[in-house]
């Protein structure tokens, strides 16, 4: 026998009482090693063992001892577990089952027993859970001493909160509370207010939160100073700033302020600029100063050459355009990319292929000029150039179905007229129609493809190229390889059974006799998927067949089956209430149990949109690809910061005038 001395030892005892409490605490969290046999692959000699494991005949689950019996919630529960009827009991299987339950955040404590069944090695296999703590009322109680004048907003403050009714319970998640409620009153210039949190458990598992705001006086801002400019005065950049001496501290429009000088100096051709600001806050007083320590860099200049005299007077727009003062420095990689985007610039104002390279000089005070600490940086872009060719003429080859004009309609760039032309020889600057651009040149050849797609030339291919002459005149061509003209004698449907076949046809556009148009056809499938989709049926799929020997058109169907709505679950919505987010199912009769289609998953997302309150909403069917016929709905928003009292309205033939406070 193991006798251990724990006499007169506290640290020995304390270390054999911690011993046996895991050894009792941690199986009571996942408790299936005692209880469940041991798997058969942990042993495959013993195929004695395997005879003897029993083979699971009902799986039951019950919460807070009692058995579960909704439909909606086993539907959620089987979905998590691996274990199935009729097969020998796995103890993997039960563990990655209850882990997997355990993961929906629901459940404080779960256990697996199993007991006897009936019939002669079989077993009752049983979950059983008990309730998560969850927050209860959480409430905001500001002390005496926070004048109501000096408080902020409700909404704000709840806004930030991660504690929230009908969710899981911890301490830290209250403390990390109480701390995001500091920092949002020192954000907003309270740097005295005192916070703290108190609790109240009540009979079920739900714990009332109260937090307690002392705000006390606003911090104001008693001294603004600016170090570091050596190139903007003082006064200037104190007009740009919204931060005053004497206001209150803020600190979104400081940031603001921050990004305002940035901007200022970045405009002035200080792209490096850096700027920090230094608070200097007086407890005792109840006062901070500001400080904008700035580092101005170099100043930047951006040149444009070129052996062009008109190139060099789109100078300017070029710099508009690209937004050379907007970026934050003057790298290689930068600058190359400021290079392809100026060559753009030039080819898409009819200048065929020109060369841009670059050059920076460096320039100081102090000589010799470095890099290093450089007082002025020159970028000269140096444009390489021939005059823009005029366009003379667009010729079209190998159309044989269709008439010049007829294909000219659907281009772009064409030569100009006379007149035009004149005008644009004197201001070539001035006007850029009737020159040459890419993007123009490749939109026009995918134009003539569609045109003849129209028509049921779904083989054509065009390819266009460009021809200069020694007069400096540009010629285009787009030679045209039609192919077959297909037509659509027949249209059969394989697989509707929820729909008769006469509705079917009425509804597609494609109809025997008609030219075969992929783009028809396409709308057609969505068309179908669509109505399938109205049904419930929202794994139907149409896959749309064509023959071409015989010219048949064939739609295979596979209907699968209808969905019904789950559970729904909401999440993000700190200010709105949830009521409100459920009121847009309730409108279009979608509950649980209840058919469910995209297209009114779709409507409720715009409809929610439109309220004004969030930024983006998220609707997800989490079961999508496992094709069940339960689907739980997860919404999931990103609420607008609110300050005051947003009221919102709108007009609908559903909800006839509807007005919304918040």
């Amino acid at each position: 026998m193991l006798t251990l001395p724990i006499t007169g030892s506290t640290s020995v005892s304390r270390h054999l009482l911690l011993t046996c409490w895991l050894l009792i605490y941690l199986p009571s969290r996942f408790l299936w090693a005692d209880l469940i046999y041991p798997d058969p692959a942990d042993n495959p000699t013993s195929g004695r063992n395997a005879l003897n494991t029993p083979v699971v005949s009902e799986i039951r689950y019950s919460l807070n001892g009692e058995v579960i019996d909704d439909e909606i919630v086993l539907e959620r529960l089987s979905q998590r577990t691996e274990v199935n009827v009729g097969a020998p009991v796995s103890r993997d299987q039960v563990r990655r089952s209850i882990e997997a339950i355990y993961r929906l955040g629901q459940y404080a404590q779960i256990t697996a027993l199993h007991f006897p069944a009936d019939s002669p090695n079989h077993t009752i296999l049983v979950f059983q859970m008990t309730s998560r703590k969850q927050c209860g009322k959480v409430e905001l109680v500001f002390g005496v001493g926070s004048r109501k004048r000096a408080q902020l907003s409700m909404d704000l403050c709840r806004a930030i909160l991660h504690s929230r009714s009908g969710i899981g319970y911890t301490p830290n998640m209250v403390a990390s509370d109480v701390e995001r409620l500091k920092s949002l009153h020192r954000e907003h210039g309270y740097f005295g207010a005192r916070v703290y949190s108190s609790v109240e458990e009540t009979s079920v598992p739900t714990i009332n939160l109260r937090f307690h705001i002392d705000t006390g006086n606003p911090t104001t801002i008693n001294r603004l100073q600016f170090t570091g400019n050596q190139n903007l005065k003082i006064r200037t950049l104190s007009k740009l700033i919204k931060s005053k001496t004497g206001t209150i501290y803020n600190q979104r429009t400081l940031t603001q302020d921050v990004d305002t000088l940035v901007r200022k100096y970045r405009k002035e051709g200080y792209l490096t600029v850096k700027i920090e600001v230094i608070e200097q806050y007086r407890q005792t007083e109840n006062q901070i100063g500001l400080n904008f320590y700035i580092q101005e860099g170099p100043l930047v200049i951006f040149r444009g050459e070129s052996n062009l005299k008109d190139v060099s007077l789109m100078w300017k727009e070029v710099v508009k355009e690209i937004n050379l003062y907007r970026q934050d420095n003057y790298s290689s990689f930068t600058l190359r990319g400021n290079a392809r985007r100026i060559q753009q610039f030039y080819q898409q104002r009819g200048y065929l292929d020109p060369q841009v390279t670059y050059q920076i000089n460096y320039h100081s005070d102090q000589e010799p000029a470095s890099e290093d600490k450089p007082g002025q940086v020159e970028i000269i872009f140096r444009i390489e150039t021939d005059p823009p060719p005029i366009i003379d003429s667009t010729t079209l080859v190998g159309n044989q179905a269709f008439s010049y004009n007829q294909l000219l309609a659907n281009i772009t760039m064409r030569p100009q007229q006379k007149l035009k032309a004149w005008i644009g020889a004197l201001l070539p600057w001035q006007t850029r129609q009737g020159f040459f651009n890419p993007i123009v040149f490749e939109q026009d050849r995918r134009a003539i493809e569609l045109f003849y797609r129209q028509y049921g030339f779904n083989e054509i291919a065009v390819t266009n190229q460009k021809e200069l002459d020694n007069q400096n005149r540009l010629h285009l061509i787009f030679t045209c390889q039609e192919g077959k003209q297909q037509f659509v004698q027949s249209v059969q449907l394989e697989g509707n059974t929820v729909f008769l076949e006469n509705d079917i046809h009425q509804w597609l556009k494609v109809k025997p006799g008609t030219v075969y148009n992929t783009d028809s056809v396409t709308q057609d499938q969505l068309l179908l998927q669509s109505k399938y989709d109205e049904m419930g049926y929202i794994y139907a799929t149409v896959d749309p067949i064509y023959e071409r020997e015989n010219e048949v058109l064939r739609y295979q169907i596979s209907e699968k089956q209808s969905v019904k709505m789950g559970a729904l679950s909401i999440s993000g919505n700190l200010q709105t209430k949830s009521q409100v987010m459920a009121r847009e199912f309730e409108t279009l009769d979608l509950h649980q149990g209840e058919t469910l289609s995209l297209s009114q998953l779709d409507q409720i997302k715009q409809r929610l949109f439109m309220l004004g309150l969030f930024r983006s909403v998220e609707v997800d069917l989490p079961n999508l690809r496992q094709q069940k016929e339960i689907q739980d709905v997860n919404l999931s928003v990103d609420e607008k910061k609110t300050r005051g009292v947003s009221l919102s309205g709108g007009y609908n033939p559903l909800d006839r005038l509807r007005a919304t406070v918040e």
